[in-house]
C-alpha cells in the first residue's frame, strides 16, 4: 500500500459498496435481456447468457460476442470478457482463462470440444477450493487433463466426494451443469445518477441523461409499457455560492429541484425519453452545477399504436393526422422547455360573458382535441366513436340584433382580466381619444354599443356595452362600458 501511494499520490481509496455493485451490474444485465430470454446473473460481474437459437438473429457467435461488448457501456466494455461453452462452468472458465490471440477478451470453444480446451489449464482454473487444489496437486495432478488420464473415478470420489464426482466428469467433457435459471425482472421506474464531480455543462448533462433514458427504456420494454409522464430530479451542489439551482426557485429548492414532463403519446423508446428530457434541460437554465440526476416513469400503460391505412384520401389515414402529431409534440416540447402550465387548450362552453365562454384544460396527450377526424363525404354519416358520450352543450336564446360591426371575427387576444381604461371626448366633432397602458390613442372609427346582459338571478350579473374601435394606426381594440360600475375597460386586441 506504500509503494502504491508513493507511485501514485493521487490515489482515490473507495470503500467496499455491495449494494452499488448491484445497482450497477442490474443495469448491464438489462442490456444483456434485450440478446437473450434467458439470463442468469451469478454474482456482481458475472451473468449467462442462453444463445441457443439466436444465430438466426444476430449471425455466428463470434458477432455475437462482438455485439455484446459494443452494447456494454464503458468503462465496462472494454474490460468484459466473453466465453462461449457447452455449458455454463467451462464458459466461465472460458473466460477467464481462455489465451485467443486476436482477442483476449473472447473465447470461443467449439461445441463438443470441452475436454480438448480444458485439458492444458492448470487445476487452479477449476471452480474448486484452495484445499482441493492442493490434494490434487498432492496426487500429481498439475493440469486438467491429468484428471481423467491419470485417476480413476473412484479413487476421485473417495478423496473428494461430490466435489471429485464433479471435476472428473468436467475434466471428460461432461456437461454438470443445471438450466439456466433466469433472474426476476422487477419492474424498476426509477433510475439515477450519482456524480463524483460537479457538472456544468450541458453536453455533458445530456449525454448523461441518454444513458439514464437508455436504461429506463429498456425495463418498460421488457414489461410492454410507456410511460405518459417522466418525473426528473436534479440535485445541486450548494457549496458555491450561488444563488439557485433553477431561474426562478426559491432558496429552499436550491439543492433539489423536480419537473414533471408529459411525453406526447408516450414514451417506450430511450430516443423518445431522451428527447423530452433535452427539451426540458434547455429550458432549465441551470444555474448550479448537477451533482445527481434521477428520473422516474410514471402514469405507465401499454403503448397506443396508431394503424395507419395503406390508402390514401378517403379510404387512408386523415387529413389531419401529420398536423395532429406535430401539434402534439410541438406541445410536447413547449411544456418541458417552460411548464406544464405553459400551454393551455381553451374549450368553449355557453355563456353570454366572454371571459366564461371558454374553459382551460391542460393539452394531456389523452385530450379529445387532437382525436383523429375521418374524411366524411356529403350525406354521408360520421364513424361512430368509441368511449363515453359528450354532453350537448345547453342552448343559449338567439341574442337581440345589433348594430353593424366594424369587423366580423373576434378578437384574437383576449385580456384577461379586463384592463381599465379612460375615455375622453374633446368635443362634439372630435373623436374620442382613451388612455390605455399609459398611452393616450386617439380613435378614428368605432361600432357600437353591442350589449351583452347577464340573467337578472344570477350573482355578481354584468350589463356592457361593447365596441370595436379602430385607432389612426389600424391597430383595432374591442372596449366595453361596465354599465353597473360606470367605467371602461379593453377586453381585447384584433389582429
Amino acid at each position: 500500500m506504500t509503494a502504491a501511494e508513493a507511485r501514485c499520490p493521487d490515489v482515490l481509496y473507495r470503500t467496499i459498496d455491495p449494494a452499488l455493485d448491484d445497482a450497477t451490474f442490474a443495469s448491464i444485465a438489462d442490456i444483456l435481456d434485450t440478446f437473450s430470454p434467458v439470463v442468469e446473473v451469478k454474482g456482481a460481474g458475472i451473468a449467462f447468457l442462453d444463445i441457443d437459437g439466436l444465430e438466426l438473429l444476430y449471425g455466428p457467435e463470434d458477432v455475437l460476442a462482438q455485439r455484446l461488448r459494443r452494447a456494454i457501456p464503458e468503462p465496462f466494455g472494454a474490460t468484459t470478457r466473453i466465453g462461449i461453452a457447452d455449458g455454463r462452468t467451462v464458459a466461465e472458465i472460458a473466460s477467464r482463462h481462455g489465451i485467443v490471440p486476436n482477442d483476449p477478451g473472447i473465447t470461443i470453444v467449439p461445441a463438443g470440444a470441452n475436454a480438448r480446451f480444458l485439458a492444458p489449464l492448470p487445476i487452479e482454473a477449476l471452480p474448486i477450493s484452495f484445499d482441493a487444489a492442493e490434494r490434487l496437486r498432492m496426487l500429481g495432478i498439475r493440469a486438467i487433463g491429468d484428471i481423467g488420464a491419470r485417476l480413476p473415478r473412484n479413487a476421485l470420489v473417495h478423496r473428494l466426494d461430490h466435489l471429485g464426482e464433479t471435476i472428473w466428469r468436467l475434466s471428460r467433457g461432461e456437461t454438470i451443469d443445471e438450466p439456466l435459471s433466469p433472474r426476476p425482472r422487477p419492474l424498476v421506474t426509477r433510475d439515477e445518477i450519482e456524480l463524483e464531480w460537479a457538472e456544468e455543462s450541458n453536453d455533458r448533462l445530456i449525454f448523461l441523461l441518454k444513458g439514464l433514458a437508455d436504461r429506463l427504456a429498456r425495463r418498460l420494454d421488457a414489461h410492454g409499457l410507456a410511460a405518459h409522464r417522466l418525473r426528473v430530479t436534479w440535485r445541486f451542489d450548494t457549496r458555491p455560492a450561488l444563488a439557485s439551482g433553477i431561474e426562478g426557485a426559491t432558496p429552499p429548492d436550491a439543492a433539489i429541484h423536480q419537473r414533471d414532463l408529459f411525453p406526447a403519446e408516450g414514451s417506450a423508446s430511450g430516443a423518445s425519453i431522451h428527447e423530452i428530457l433535452r427539451w426540458h434541460l434547455e429550458g432549465a437554465h441551470l444555474r448550479a452545477p448537477v451533482i445527481g440526476i434521477a428520473i422516474e416513469a410514471m402514469d405507465l400503460a401499454p403503448p397506443r399504436g396508431r394503424q395507419l391505412r395503406l390508402l390514401g384520401g378517403q379510404l387512408g389515414r386523415p387529413a389531419s393526422f401529420d398536423r395532429q402529431r406535430n401539434a402534439r409534440h410541438a406541445i410536447a416540447r413547449l411544456r418541458a422547455r417552460w411548464h406544464p402550465d405553459a400551454v393551455r387548450r381553451a374549450r368553449a362552453q355557453p355563456s353570454r360573458r366572454p371571459e366564461d365562454a371558454f374553459q382551460w384544460l391542460r393539452p394531456e396527450a389523452s385530450d379529445e382535441a387532437f382525436e383523429d377526424v375521418d374524411d366524411v363525404s356529403p350525406g354521408k354519416k360520421p364513424p361512430g366513436r368509441s368511449g363515453p358520450a359528450r354532453p350537448r352543450p345547453a342552448k343559449v336564446p338567439r341574442p337581440t340584433p345589433q348594430p353593424s360591426a366594424l369587423l366580423g371575427q373576434p378578437p384574437v387576444w383576449i385580456i384577461d382580466p379586463p384592463e381599465p381604461i379612460t375615455l375622453r371626448v374633446p368635443g362634439s366633432s372630435k373623436s374620442p381619444i382613451i388612455t390605455f397602458r399609459q398611452r393616450q390613442i386617439p380613435l378614428i372609427e368605432w361600432a357600437g354599443p353591442f350589449r351583452v346582459s347577464d340573467l337578472p338571478w344570477r350573482d355578481n350579473r354584468a350589463e356592457r356595452d361593447y365596441y370595436q374601435a379602430i385607432d389612426a394606426d389600424g391597430r383595432a381594440y374591442w372596449l366595453y362600458h361596465d354599465r353597473i360600475d360606470d367605467r371602461w375597460l379593453c377586453h381585447g386586441i384584433f389582429d
